[in-house]
């Protein structure tokens, strides 16, 4: 009986229940997971409208030490909830050094310290030992399966404070879910969504059914299934993570394999996959507001953003910014090839997989293969790519701006590009020789590109337009706005800018969205070149086209240039910039009705808004 009770003494935290930042937590009912859904009520303010219940119930066993044990279930079911990680971080802190727990070389641990291989020997292990089942499976707080919203790529040489600074992170930026896409990408965490770890997920006791000679048929592979292959990945200050041969495994099926089963699934295929790095980093987050100021333990890349941005691209910006940048350099030295693996048949099963080894499964792995070079590009491209990564190379020298170019065009994803040009927004060092060059490198498989505010003239429509005709691949949706004039050292450049683009729209026949908003890229000069580009565009389904007559009363015409023929034209907060000017009018940027009328009959949208032309 004293040895029952001091096993329940011992992980108290975990049958019972902790403080957490002043209130208490019971752990010792079950407890229902979910994750929510947002609206906006009478005063515009974000609300939970709908609390959504995940998993099956399962029934529970009581084991002989107190705790007890829900029958056994799916590994790939056996998520942990941040409700239930934060109680082992209590136990730790209570026990690590009133205990004198020590690492592997004999070293006195702290609770800063303790990584997840002495959280497997303190805590997961001996509070297991009699259920012989998972952690999770064993926890009173389990009330039946948890489906992972998230699957955790990880090191296990990583503090576990470090690993949850990430979580928790991770958490919060996630908690909105207001759109269909921010559901889609994981919005809604809550400290009771289930993310997916190994280490609480697998029975410790019995690892050899955890690991199969199939990498596609471990418990790994089917938990990424389960959360739609959206992946977090623990990146430690040694980028470590990228070394590890089940890491790589995970961001084969996360970045690559999901693709080609998404192709192969059609429309009916639900996941997409997300790829968000996180690292433990302290820093200030400062926001779009001035006392916008908050205390950070962790930062994030997320390709596309994180569902609390809702897609604005200086707000990604802002907080990806703080991200260090010699672990994003060190992250895309990464090459498959040398990755390592505790178990070295692991890596071998691996390999072979990614590459589809004729000679199967077991055979000698290639030394080089086109699959490997794919899945580097892929993880260094996913980095390059990113709004922070762009705007800090873009005032280094020639060598590393070129690299990241070279990288990102190598890129294989697919989420919406956003870039925001406008004055404070980051790209103050961004001069219209780089602007045009990035523009051109592209990765060729994004779906969405949104630009606004961008201040540097017919080079950047000329990168941009060479990208469409020559890299794209994928785009589905174009929006240029606010202003974005291309006229200024020419008189017919916007004219010729909007001809240009509009052929190289048609000949690609990809876009479904096209949005112009506040550009000389559509007027009365090339009005019969766009109906010809509209009549073409057959995949077309929404047009939104903004003209700018309702700023012509703005125009100070002594800045007039007889030379150019054009007046420059301020938006409040952008750069100053200058458009064709004649007959006290926007002659690229207005039409009369009857062109708009033109251009309606000339396109297949279903959805047209021509308006302030």
């Amino acid at each position: 009986m004293g040895s029952c009770l001091s096993i329940l003494d011992t992980f108290q935290e975990l049958n019972k229940g902790y403080k957490h930042e002043g209130k208490y937590v019971n752990m010792g009912e079950h407890r229902k997971c979910s994750y929510n859904k947002h609206g906006f009520d009478d005063k515009y303010k974000l609300d939970v409208k709908e609390i959504v219940p995940i998993g099956k119930p399962v029934p529970r066993q009581k084991s002989t030490n107190g705790s007890t044990k829900i029958t056994p279930m799916p590994v790939e079911l056996r998520g942990i909830t941040l409700r239930q990680l934060r109680a082992i971080i209590a136990n730790v802190e209570r026990r690590c050094k009133k205990e004198e727990w020590k690492d592997w070389n004999g070293n006195l641990l702290t609770p800063e310290t303790v990584t997840l291989h002495d959280i497997n020997k303190y805590i997961i292990k001996p509070y297991t030992k009699e259920s012989e089942s998972s952690f999770v499976e064993t926890l009173p707080s389990t009330a039946g399966e948890q489906p992972p919203r998230f699957f955790v790529s990880h090191t296990w040489g990583e503090t576990f404070f470090h690993t949850m600074d990430c979580i928790e992170q991770m958490v919060k930026d996630f908690k909105n879910n207001v759109k269909a896409n921010d559901d889609k990408r994981g919005g809604g965490m809550t400290e009771d969504t289930p993310i997916w770890i190994c280490a609480f997920a697998n029975n410790q006791h019995d690892l050899d059914n955890a690991i199969t000679a199939d990498p596609s048929e471990s418990g790994f592979a089917k938990a990424m299934e389960v959360a739609n292959y959206r992946t977090l990945s623990i990146l430690d200050k040694d980028g470590e993570v990228f070394t590890r041969i089940w890491c790589i495994f995970e961001l084969h099926l996360t970045l690559i394999k999901v693709q080609e089963k998404k192709e192969k699934g059609g429309d009916d295929v639900e996941w997409d996959g997300l790829w968000a790095v996180y690292t433990a980093h302290e820093h200030i987050y400062e926001g779009e507001e001035d006392d916008d100021e908050e205390n950070r333990k962790a930062v994030g890349i997320v390709a596309g953003g994180t569902t609390c941005e809702g897609g604005l691209a200086y707000t990604t910006a802002i907080r990806e910014r703080h991200f260090p940048m010699d672990r994003i350099l060190k992250s895309v030295n990464t090459t498959i090839q040398t990755a390592n693996a505790s178990i070295p048949h692991d890596k071998r099963h691996i390999l072979n997989y990614i590459s589809d080894n004729v000679n199967g499964i077991d055979a000698e792995p290639l030394q080089e293969h086109e699959k490997y070079e794919a899945l580097n590009d892929a993880v260094r491209g996913a980095f390059a790519s990113t709004i922070a990564v762009l705007q800090s190379a873009c005032g280094g020298g020639d060598d590393e701006w070129q690299r990241v170019l070279r990288t990102m065009s190598k890129s294989i994803k697919k989420d919406p590009m956003n870039f925001t040009f406008g004055a404070g927004d980051g790209w103050d060092d961004l001069s219209p020789e780089r602007a045009a060059e990035m523009i051109s490198h592209l990765p060729s498989s994004i779906e969405e590109l949104y630009i606004e505010s961008a201040p540097y003239g017919s080079p950047f429509m000329d990168g941009l337009i060479d990208w469409i005709e020559k890299k794209s691949t994928n785009l589905e949706s174009l929006a240029i706005a606010n202003p974005m004039c291309v006229g200024g050292s020419n008189v017919n450049d916007g004219r010729d800018a909007g001809i240009r683009l509009s052929k190289a729209l048609a000949a690609k026949n990809t876009i479904e969205i096209l949005v112009l908003i506040g550009t000389d890229l559509m007027g009365s000069r090339n009005v019969d070149d766009w109906s010809k580009a509209f009549h073409k565009m057959t995949s077309l389904k929404q047009l939104v086209c903004v003209g700018m007559s309702g700023f012509i009363k703005d125009v100070d015409e002594s800045t007039f240039d007889e030379k150019t023929s054009t007046v420059e034209y301020e938006y409040p907060d952008m750069t100053k910039q200058r458009i064709y000017w004649n007959n006290k009018t926007f002659p690229d940027a207005t039409m009369k009705e009857e062109d708009v009328q033109k251009l309606k009959e000339a396109t297949h949208a279903t959805e047209v808004t021509i308006v302030g032309m």
